[in-house]
């Protein structure tokens, strides 16, 4: 259920309290920046095809949302379309990915 939580994080938006950091949440997100570390590293050895300012984490991860979406989907057996907060939009963009969503 954890790479729908990643999915999910990039497209949707909404108001949300957490009521508790969790420890498994934070773990997740640190792996998570590391990954982005590395693929930065990789992007800087093989010069720069990608432009840098893509690799900020500030412009695409939320950690609030990240734990929000985290205690959704181990609170109950959350489907992908309920992380997604039952939006069409979301859930088709998660499933087919960006290039084959249709315009709704």
């Amino acid at each position: 259920m954890c790479a729908g939580v990643y999915v999910c994080l990039c497209v949707c938006v909404c108001m949300y309290q957490v009521p508790v950091i969790n420890v498994r949440g934070v773990q997740l997100a640190a792996l998570f920046m590391h990954g982005v570390e590395h693929a930065l590293f990789v992007n800087d050895v093989a010069g720069s095809p990608l432009p840098p300012n893509l690799f900020c984490p500030w412009m695409f991860f939320d950690g609030k949302l990240f734990q929000y979406k985290l205690l959704k989907s181990t609170a109950a057996a959350a489907s992908l379309r309920q992380l997604c907060d039952d939006s069409v939009r979301c859930f088709v963009y998660s499933v087919c990915g960006p290039l084959q969503a249709p315009a709704l």
